[in-house]
């Protein structure tokens, strides 16, 4: 039976039995197939890292919204089944990836300029400058292409209607596009605009697309734990899905205490954006969704944050930068500061330290060395994500060969 152990149980934290897990991803196109697909073959190397036994079992899908599939743990003293939610919005990415380039460029725009004009964009270079740079990636790897492509031309004055004009004008487009076309390639040029643009509307609270699939999340995770059978409850936001997360966490909890039950449940967000959206001068439903969180005293949560990533707010109190004060004597969240070389060897760490978004993926991918923060070890092992935390923090490297989890 889940839960049952062959050793002696530690003395004062219990093992997690049943946990149930939601995850919300980032700003990309990534359906549960992708996922599932995904986390299969990082499994593999979770288990190489800890020498445990972690298998996935059949995903079963919920319509367009989400999909499910129980993992189990075992490292021969303690097993964990983890009934873990993909909640997905990649029907919303690729809908949004259909318009025009036209539209999708005028429509960034505006949404680059609400930033700047709100003065949101100087917080975030105010906040953390790597931040800032990626808050201007999209824009300068659109337009500045495009200038030095212009230079080059004009620079070679070639006399209209000649050769040397038409092959002036080639030069300047192949300078121009080639570089776009690579980082639309390679480096999600065209997803970082609807991610700008996703983030505005949300903060305005005109993604109403957001708002019908949050709702509908809302009820999934409801009914997923209406009986009670959990030992633990994590909702887990990556990048933006942090944003989302945070907007889910606090549905639910409203619903529960309206229900006249108290809310109980953990928050991880890792590598999350969600500032991009509560920063804006017009986020106050994000906002008050943070106070109403951090009103609910069986709510804990703990934001993971690297320096090596600029698509996060590194050494930043999220509630600080949304202007939500704190009513806990402790801090809400506890700012959990990792470190990425750590978590991989060094091989893995060298060939992947360049690829920014490699290294943001990291936060949600399973380890090659065994380090406090282990996403999979987090969420699937037999540990309580609280006690999990504390233990990273106190650099206290946990053993699945122990029988005692204290």
């Amino acid at each position: 039976m889940s839960g049952d152990t062959d050793g002696p149980a530690p003395s004062h934290v219990r093992p997690v039995a049943r946990r149930a897990v939601f995850h919300i991803g980032g700003y990309e196109r990534n359906d549960a197939p992708h996922f599932f697909g995904r986390l299969d073959r990082e499994l593999e190397r979770f288990r190489a890292c800890w020498s445990v036994s972690a298998t996935l079992g059949p995903v079963s899908v919920d319509g367009p919204e989400a999909a499910t599939a129980l993992l189990a743990y075992d490292d021969g003293v303690r097993r964990t089944e983890t009934e873990l939610t993909f909640l997905d919005y990649d029907d919303l990415v690729a809908e949004e990836g259909k318009r025009s380039l036209a539209r999708r460029l005028d429509d960034y725009v505006t949404a680059f300029f609400d930033y700047v004009i709100s003065g949101t964009a100087f917080r975030f270079f105010r906040a953390n400058w790597r931040f800032g740079l990626f808050f201007l990636y999209p824009a300068l790897g659109f337009f500045a292409p495009l200038l030095v492509g212009y230079a080059v031309w004009a620079a070679l004055q070639a006399p209209p209607g000649t050769g040397a004009a038409l092959a002036a004008v080639a030069l300047g487009l192949a300078v121009a596009l080639l570089p776009i076309w690579f980082m639309v390639r390679r480096m999600f040029l065209f997803h970082m605009k609807g991610l700008w643009i996703a983030g505005s509307d949300f903060a305005r609270g005109r993604g109403m697309r957001f708002e019908r699939r949050l709702e509908r999340w809302a009820d999934i995770v409801e009914r997923r734990l209406a009986d009670g059978r959990f030992d633990e409850v994590v909702f887990v936001g990556h990048s933006f899905g942090g944003a989302l997360v945070l907007d889910l966490a606090a549905r639910h909890a409203a619903r529960v205490v309206e229900a006249g039950g108290v809310p109980r449940f953990n928050i991880l967000t890792a590598g999350s954006t969600a500032p991009m959206v509560f920063m804006h001068p017009f986020a106050r439903a994000a906002r008050d969704h943070l106070g109403f969180l951090a009103a609910q005293r069986g709510v804990w949560w703990v934001d993971a944050q690297a320096l090596i990533d600029p698509i996060n707010f590194f050494r930043c109190d999220p509630l600080s930068l949304a202007g939500v004060s704190n009513p806990r004597s402790e801090p809400f969240p506890m700012v959990f500061e990792v470190r990425i070389r750590d978590m991989v060897d060094p091989h893995f760490y060298g060939s992947m330290k360049y690829n920014i978004f490699r290294v943001h993926y990291q936060f949600v991918s399973a380890n090659t060395r065994r380090y406090g923060y282990d996403y999979a070890m987090m969420c699937f092992g037999p540990m309580p994500i609280t006690h999990a935390v504390e233990r990273a923090v106190n650099a206290r490297p946990f053993d699945p060969t122990s029988p005692d989890l204290s």
